[in-house]
């Protein structure tokens, strides 16, 4: 659904627009239109700093910059930073643990990390295009116009309080109307004209995404907590029910917390979750890396690393918020995993240099655990375990 929404009604403008049924490539042929438009509507470049990070917040927000501008809103090197936390942040989340969903082996593991990469590439390279061409029909029908004579789809987009148009201003323009950054999804197909079933269905696609993402969230944290904390000592196999029970509990507490959470804290979802990659990635990024690179890395370096990027990114985040911290070297809270990450690698790497190295057995299964084919080790050890008795 999330696909769909995304990729057709995008798609069908792309056509109207292009006469070409690819959107994420022929958006390109309107990057002199565009250009010309933004001229006619005074839109003028801007310089940033290199650590400069301006992301668009949960209020409506006028058109700032033009388009095809790489660094208006962010420096080279701010930018550089959101992605690298973006990118170390999603690679350390547990959903990515093969949490939400299961499999046989680590080749089939892999298998459907494949499926996961294309459908993740398809949506990613298709945004790029919903911003080019909801940008060029909102420039074609917007600047010049009075403001009693607003177009049919600005007047539906203001009663879906997705954008509010200045009523103190003669004429619309690009400084007098503010666009809702979370509302861009549907902007295109109302700003298009397209039917009310394609309006619906990006509607439903955004919604479709968040369900998806809170319940595989909620599958995974469920059965950390079960597997991993409440059962972690127990042998392979035994109370096979009561682990199924832990977590189906879990899971209730985790969405009954996190529905809390979501309808009583009053903070922008987007500064909330590039936090959370913040914080995931000083915590556990730099484990990942040495666990797969370095042997010599053990359970003591690997808990003292995890738990100095974690005080570090949520210290910084919670300092530079209150106000009591100036940003160091320029980095504000969304960009603590700069000072998380290196901060964990080197004391997973002191600690681990200071006590004994892992035992052999440990080392060795690490070795099992990345051959491709056969049982997973959990399932060998659950077998054996019956065999015993």
């Amino acid at each position: 659904v999330v696909l769909l929404a995304i990729i057709v009604p995008v798609t069908i403008v792309g056509i109207m627009t292009t006469t070409l049924p690819t959107p994420q490539v022929s958006y390109g042929r309107l990057a002199d239109d565009i250009t010309l438009l933004e001229q006619a509507a005074r839109l003028t470049t801007r310089a940033a700093q290199p650590m400069m990070l301006t992301l668009p917040g949960g209020a409506p927000e006028t058109i700032v910059k033009p388009f095809f501008q790489p660094f208006g809103s962010m420096g080279r090197v701010g930018f550089t930073l959101l992605m690298l936390t973006v990118a170390f942040g999603v690679a350390s989340l547990p959903l990515f643990a093969v949490r939400a969903t299961s499999s046989v082996s680590v080749r089939q593991a892999r298998r459907m990390a494949s499926w996961t990469l294309f459908f993740c590439g398809a949506i990613l390279v298709t945004l790029p295009a919903i911003a080019a061409f909801g940008r060029f029909l909102v420039l074609t029908d917007l600047p010049g116009g009075p403001t009693e004579q607003m177009p049919a789809w600005l007047v539906r987009l203001t009663a879906m309080d997705l954008a509010r148009p200045d009523s103190q201003a003669a004429t619309l323009a690009t400084g007098t109307v503010r666009f809702a950054r979370d509302g861009i999804l549907l902007l295109l197909p109302v700003a298009g004209q397209l039917p009310e079933v394609l309006v619906t269905l990006a509607a439903l696609g955004g919604l479709s995404a968040i369900l998806a993402a809170a319940s595989a969230q909620i599958l995974s944290l469920a059965a950390l907590w079960s597997e991993d904390v409440l059962f972690a000592w127990g042998e392979p196999g035994t109370h096979p029910g009561a682990h199924v029970m832990a977590a189906r509990v879990f899971a209730v507490l985790t969405a009954t917390v996190g529905g809390w959470l979501a309808i009583t804290v009053q903070a922008d979802p987007l500064t909330l979750f590039n936090w959370a990659l913040a914080i995931g990635a000083s915590t556990v990024f730099p484990l990942l890396i040495m666990s797969v690179w370095w042997k010599r890395i053990n359970h003591w370096g690997a808990m003292a690393g995890m738990a100095a990027g974690n005080v570090t990114a949520l210290l910084h985040i919670v300092l530079t918020m209150a106000g009591t911290l100036p940003p160091i070297f320029g980095l504000n809270g969304t960009l603590s995993a700069a000072l998380g990450v290196p901060l964990g690698a080197l004391v997973a790497i002191a600690v681990s240099l200071a006590t004994p190295q892992p035992e052999k057995r440990t080392v060795e299964l690490v070795r099992d655990i990345r051959v491709p084919g056969g049982e997973t080790v959990h399932d060998r050890d659950i077998r054996l375990a019956n065999r015993k008795t």
